[in-house]
C-alpha cells in the first residue's frame, strides 16, 4: 500500500483513487486508471470500501468493451450483489406494503433510495440497512407494525427513551436491520406534515413513496460521510457523481452550501466536493466549489469530528459533544426531557446496566483523561 504521505487526498489511497476512475469515469481516463489499478492490487485483497465498487467497475468496463480475465470475477461480483439486492428489495416491498395497508406513508433513505432511484440498477450498490422515515405522529403506529411483523429492538431501550427516539433500529430473524426514522434533525421538512417538500415520489414495483431529492440526497452524503475513517467511505463519492450527473439540473447548490453549514457538515461537504471536482471533474459550478472553499468549519464541528474519529478531547468537551448527539437523537419535547434523559442515553452509550452507574463512569473516565494527560 502507497503512503498517503504528501498526497492531495490524504482520505484515500493511491489504489483508491485509480479505481474511482476506472469505475467512473470515461474512455480512456478510465481504462487506463483501470490497467494500472490492476497491477497495483490483489482482488482477493480488497479493502471492504474498494469491494463495494467492484460491481461499478464492472458495469464501467463492460460499457468500454474491456476484455481482460478478470472481468469474469468482476461479473460474478455483480450478479451476486444484483441476487442479494432483489431478497432485500422483496423484504422492503413486503414492509411498504404493510405500511401502506396502515396508512403510514414512508420516505425511503440511503441505500436503498440510492439504488433504486438514482442508480436504478440492482447490482450497483450494497444494501447495508433498510431505513425507512414515517411521520412523527405516525411512530407509534409504526413501532407497532413492526413489532406485530416480528421485528425486533436492535437493543434494549428504555420505554422512555423509546419513543421520544427520532431513529429506532429493529432486526429480524435473519438478521438484517432496519432503521425506523420518525424525526431527521437536519431536514427542513422534519416539522411539514406534507412529505413532498425536499422529496421526489418514486414507485417500488407497484408501490408510490418518496425519496430525498437530489438536493438533500447529497446532503445526507454529507451527514453520512462525517465520520471519515482510516478506511473513508469512497462509496460515497461514486453515489455522489451518480446523483450529480444524472440529476445536475435539480440540483439546488445555494441550498445544499447552506445547510451543510448551518447543521455542521461543512468538514464532509469539503472533501466531497474537492474530490468530485478535481478527481473526477465532476460539473460542479464554479462560484459553488469557490464557496465550499471559503467555508470555515465552526470550533464544534471540529470537537465532534474528533469525538468521532475517536481522537481524545478534554472531558468538558467530550461531554458538550455526547449532548449534542443525544439532542440530535430525540424529538424536541421540553426541557425537562432533554435534561433528565441524558443519564439514560450515557448508560445506552456505555452499555451501562445500572442508571447509577453512570456518575461512577464520569467520575472514572475523567480520571483516565488526566492520568493519559499527565503520563503522555
Amino acid at each position: 500500500m502507497n503512503s498517503k504521505n504528501n498526497r492531495k487526498f490524504q482520505w484515500l489511497t493511491s489504489e483508491q483513487e485509480l479505481l474511482l476512475l476506472a469505475a467512473l469515469k470515461q474512455g480512456k481516463d478510465a481504462t487506463d486508471a483501470w490497467h494500472q489499478w490492476k497491477t497495483t492490487v490483489d482482488i482477493e485483497e480488497l479493502d471492504p470500501e474498494s469491494y463495494r465498487l467492484l460491481p461499478l467497475l464492472y458495469r464501467n468496463l463492460s460499457a468500454h468493451g474491456v476484455e481482460d480475465f478478470e472481468m469474469v470475477r468482476l461479473k460474478g461480483v455483480y450478479r451476486r450483489r444484483w441476487y442479494e439486492n432483489q431478497l432485500l428489495v422483496s423484504k422492503l416491498t413486503a414492509l411498504l406494503h404493510s405500511f401502506q395497508d396502515a396508512g403510514i406513508e414512508t420516505i425511503i433513505l440511503k441505500d436503498v433510495a440510492l439504488l433504486l432511484h438514482y442508480y436504478q440498477d440492482d447490482g450497483l450498490r450494497a444494501i447495508d440497512t433498510l431505513d425507512i422515515c414515517v411521520r412523527w405522529a405516525d411512530g407509534d403506529a409504526a413501532l407497532a407494525l413492526l413489532n406485530k411483523l416480528g421485528w425486533k429492538l436492535k437493543e434494549k431501550v428504555p420505554d422512555k427513551i423509546l419513543f421520544k427516539l427520532s431513529v429506532i433500529s429493529f432486526v429480524d430473524d435473519s438478521g438484517k436491520i432496519l432503521n425506523l426514522y420518525r424525526h431527521i434533525y437536519w431536514y427542513p421538512w422534519q416539522e411539514n406534515t406534507n412529505f413532498g417538500a425536499g422529496t421526489s415520489a418514486t414507485q417500488i414495483k407497484d408501490l408510490s413513496t418518496y425519496v430525498l431529492n437530489p438536493t438533500y440526497q447529497l446532503l445526507q452524503l454529507c451527514h453520512q460521510g462525517t465520520i471519515w475513517n482510516l478506511v473513508p467511505p469512497i462509496r460515497l463519492v461514486a453515489d455522489g457523481m451518480t446523483i450529480i450527473n444524472s440529476f445536475a439540473d435539480s440540483i439546488d447548490w445555494d441550498v445544499l452550501v447552506a445547510d451543510a453549514e448551518k447543521y455542521r457538515f461543512i468538514l464532509a461537504l469539503k472533501k466531497m466536493i474537492a474530490i468530485l471536482s478535481e478527481l473526477l471533474l465532476v460539473p460542479i459550478p464554479h462560484e459553488i466549489i469557490e464557496k465550499v472553499g471559503d467555508l470555515k468549519p465552526s470550533a464544534f464541528e471540529l470537537m465532534e469530528y474528533q469525538v468521532s474519529a475517536g481522537e481524545p478531547l478534554p472531558v468538558i468537551k467530550t461531554f458538550i459533544i455526547r449532548y449534542s448527539q443525544y439532542l440530535k437523537s430525540v424529538q424536541s419535547s421540553g426541557l425537562k426531557f432533554k435534561i433528565m434523559g441524558f443519564p439514560r442515553y450515557l448508560q445506552d452509550v456505555w452499555g451501562l446496566d445500572n442508571l447509577w452507574s453512570v456518575p461512577l463512569q464520569v467520575t472514572l473516565k475523567g480520571m483516565k483523561r488526566i492520568r493519559n494527560d499527565i503520563f503522555k
